[in-house]
């Protein structure tokens, strides 16, 4: 059990590293939910979905037991649905073309991986009428809290 003025910890509530993940952006689910559905101005349920596609980018431990607690990162969901809006606009073809390419480059080594990811990034914003680098920001500002 935790008690006040532990080592590590901010009051009986969160580690002192939960206290500066959430200065960083970085939220318990249920918080996130909130944070990215007003910031993005959707549904909790479009950003609850943001949120678990994306993934927790870290834990910490919360809670008088000091129990384990996944952080999400605000900044990535609402990458994550910027980059999805693009994508809803496409034709369905190009959607499964674009993730098939995506995809299949994960196992590629490094540089490879690199060249093919950014060819399809090239291929979205050709499509969706937009440039690559604003597909490139957005896809790794979802990864760039990991």
């Amino acid at each position: 059990m935790v008690r006040y003025g532990q080592s590590g910890y901010s009051g009986q509530s969160r580690s002192i590293r939960a206290c500066t993940a959430e200065s960083d952006g970085k939220l318990p689910l249920s918080r996130a939910v909130k944070a990215v559905a007003e910031n993005a101005g959707v549904t909790q349920t479009l950003a609850r979905k943001a949120l678990t596609d994306v993934g927790p980018c870290e834990w910490h431990h919360t809670g008088k037991f000091a129990a384990r607690t996944d952080y999400y990162s605000v900044n990535a969901a609402l990458n994550w649905l910027a980059l999805e809006s693009v994508r809803a606009a496409l034709p369905p073809q190009w959607k499964s073309e674009i993730d098939s390419a995506i995809n299949a480059a994960q196992g590629l080594p490094g540089d490879e991986r690199m060249a093919s990811i950014m060819a399809a990034h090239e291929r979205l914003a050709q499509v969706a009428g937009t440039d690559a680098a604003t597909i490139e920001n957005l896809y790794y500002g979802i990864y760039e809290d990991f």
